[in-house]
């Protein structure tokens, strides 16, 4: 049942309460005996220094199956799209990981993949609607990957792989149905 209080007067605006929730990492951090924010940052950042030295073959693994999934795709065109959310599942991994260890190209690249991979879906066009020019943009991505790798190129790269990156770029954009305007 409604109070006299409850109801509003007209143009009367409700009262909010504005509070700030408790910053429980820095209580935590200043119990006696814990660790500084400056401490927990420097012992996360050495677990991840210590997790990228061998990065590089979770990096090549991840490749090598995604290679493997484009292959099953080039052999049987029919069925790609039946391939593709094993192909996304393993591109996210690899667009997720790569940028925090070093790799932030890799990334770039596996983010083009599965947003060409996305942009298909959403589209409602299958892989298998345009064999000669989505499966090989695909492929092309694989390539990409693995020419980064076999060079080790971490951070930006150079005036090189800036071009590649282009060049994937360019093809996506051709091999991507039209949007409608």
């Amino acid at each position: 049942m409604a109070t006299k209080d409850d109801k509003k007067t007209e143009g009367e605006a409700a009262k909010a309460e504005v509070f700030t929730p408790p910053n429980l990492l820095k209580i935590r951090a200043s119990v006696p005996g814990g660790k500084t924010l400056d401490e927990m940052v420097a012992a996360g950042s050495q677990v991840i220094a210590s997790v990228a030295k061998g990065y590089a073959d979770v990096a090549h693994a991840d490749i090598n199956e995604i290679d493997s999934i484009a292959a099953a795709m080039r052999k049987a065109p029919e069925k790609s799209d039946e391939f593709r959310p094993e192909l996304m599942r393993v591109g996210l991994n690899l667009k997720g990981q790569a940028g925090t260890m070093g790799y932030p190209l890799l990334t770039e690249v596996a983010t083009l993949l599965t947003d060409f991979l996305d942009d298909m879906r959403k589209a409602n066009r299958k892989l298998a609607d345009d064999p000669k020019t989505a499966l090989p943009a695909v492929q092309l991505h694989v390539e990409a990957l693995r020419l980064l790798m076999a060079k080790d190129v971490k951070g930006k790269g150079g005036p090189t792989e800036r071009a590649l990156i282009d060049g994937l770029k360019r093809m996506v954009a051709k091999a991507l149905p039209a949007k409608p305007a």
